[in-house]
């Protein structure tokens, strides 16, 4: 069956830089709930099926509504104990914890949704099969660039941005975080992090009064 993408982001880092991670992912989200609308309508998958899928995309909202905590949480600065313990708290549900290396909570319900609904046939349509299963995985790489970025920030310190684009710094900083952690952190997912981090940096001076940054602050 041929399925409408609408509204679909090409580019989730420049997405993400104009509308945040949440943002982005409920531009996501919009896509999976209009693709499960359209199969519904042609037949593709029955309403039970729908209503399963649905849950895929209720767990994807939950997951939204983290990022944009922690994306709050960026811009806070001076940040006390009792914040840094609430920020590890909140960025467990979404990211991994650097010891355990265990993925969160919030991400395991989202793929265990996804697979649920793969094994008991509600996903038999091959073509929305295919693009739920990359719009989980993009979800899931938003998420984890937020939680390091934001890891980055409230526990390593804000960003210089002498000499460089703020992007470009926010992907050094955390490059050297993660060589001294001793982890290793897809590429992607620091671009995407970047982004995340670079969106709150432009919200914050716009809020100041100043749009001399790297993107309109009208469209913030």
């Amino acid at each position: 069956q041929y399925l409408d993408l609408g509204s679909y982001p090409v580019d989730l880092s420049q997405q993400i830089e104009t509308t945040g991670a949440n943002g982005t992912t409920d531009l996501l989200l919009a896509t999976m709930d209009s693709l499960i609308q359209q199969s519904l309508e042609s037949g593709a998958i029955t309403p039970e099926d729908a209503n399963a899928l649905k849950g895929i995309s209720q767990q994807g909202h939950k997951i939204a509504d983290i990022q944009g905590q922690l994306e709050s949480i960026v811009l806070k600065g001076n940040y006390t104990e009792q914040d840094k313990q609430f920020f590890a708290d909140t960025a467990y549900k979404i990211g991994f914890s650097g010891d355990k290396n265990d993925e969160g909570p919030e991400i395991t319900a989202l793929r265990n949704a996804l697979s649920n609904a793969q094994t008991n046939g509600n996903l038999n349509d091959p073509a929305l099969n295919q693009t739920v299963s990359i719009l989980v995985n993009q979800i899931i790489n938003i998420s984890n660039g937020v939680e390091s970025a934001a890891t980055g920030v409230v526990h390593f310190g804000a960003v210089s941005d002498e000499g460089k684009s703020y992007h470009e710094k926010v992907i050094e900083s955390l490059t050297e975080r993660d060589t001294a952690l001793g982890i290793n952190t897809q590429q992607s997912i620091i671009d995407l992090g970047a982004s995340v981090v670079s969106h709150q940096k432009a919200n914050e001076i716009c809020n100041a009064g100043n749009s001399g940054v790297e993107q309109n602050c009208k469209s913030n």
